[in-house]
């Protein structure tokens, strides 16, 4: 019941396990050999150093269960080295047990054990985390619905770049949702998410330029960036776009298009 193929796996665990392996500066046989992609013989390794306590030795044996590299894909057993890791405080083991119960990833789905996991990473700041309890506050899993808690925990991971906090909690600003209503406040966090290249908030600070709200008003530059967000398939965007275009001359136009195509993100530090 709990083996996985490895499409399944991916699936699953593609929101739990980092992007990549070497996340720290950290002398290990264990991480050289996934460094190298030398899958087998880093199960075989980092199971060994988990097996002797080490906590991020213990993270890459969940996943590689998760992500079936070196051995097969079993979701009960990433969840067993998740928490061996998670247990010693290592908050992105944490952050994956919070997923792992919010979706019942090899046990029962938890949502106020999946909580009480977020909390803990966050509570060490880290990022994902702080979006996820923001989410689990929003969403009243776990917790009772409180609109202030989760602007607490979303305005937290906004300040560390997290882009999909910024235009949430930009929204959360332009709404006066747990917040106080402030269209200047939300349309910063629009544009520190924006120049991330994140859709939503491209077309989110398009509005926010369109009708004046917390900017000056300005069609050229709210027609760019809601063109920047419907290229990535913001349907907002689209809209924008057609509710722009109908007050707008062709020399606008093309000059927004011109300010959309010569556009580059922002690099992340």
């Amino acid at each position: 019941m709990n083996k996985l193929n490895k499409k399944t796996a991916a699936m699953m665990f593609g929101g739990i396990v980092m992007a990549g392996w070497i996340t720290v500066a950290q002398a290990s046989e264990c991480l050289d050999l996934l460094d190298a992609n030398k899958f087998d013989a880093a199960f075989v390794q980092c199971k060994q150093e988990g097996e002797a306590g080490d906590a991020m030795a213990q993270f890459y044996v969940g996943m590689m269960y998760g992500r079936g590299r070196g051995v097969a894909a079993d979701a009960a057993e990433a969840e067993k080295w998740f928490r061996k890791a998670a247990e010693q405080g290592l908050p992105k083991a944490q952050h994956n047990m919070g997923n792992i119960y919010r979706n019942g990833l090899g046990v029962p789905r938890d949502d106020a054990e999946a909580v009480s996991w977020y909390r803990k990473a966050a509570e060490q700041g880290y990022a994902a985390s702080q979006y996820a309890l923001g989410t689990m506050y929003d969403q009243a899993r776990g917790v009772h619905y409180n609109s202030g808690e989760a602007a607490k925990w979303f305005r937290k991971a906004a300040e560390q770049g997290d882009a999909r906090a910024q235009n949430v909690i930009g929204t959360m600003c332009a709404d006066g949702l747990g917040v106080e209503r402030n269209f200047g406040e939300a349309a910063s966090w629009f544009h520190k998410a924006a120049v991330q290249n994140f859709p939503e908030a491209q077309s989110n600070l398009g509005i926010m330029y369109m009708n004046g709200f917390g900017v000056e008003k300005d069609p050229v530059t709210a027609y760019m960036w809601s063109l920047l967000g419907a290229r990535k398939g913001s349907a907002k965007g689209k809209n924008t776009l057609n509710t722009l275009a109908g007050s707008m001359t062709p020399e606008q136009i093309a000059q927004a298009e011109k300010l959309a195509n010569e556009w580059k993100p922002a690099k992340r530090n």
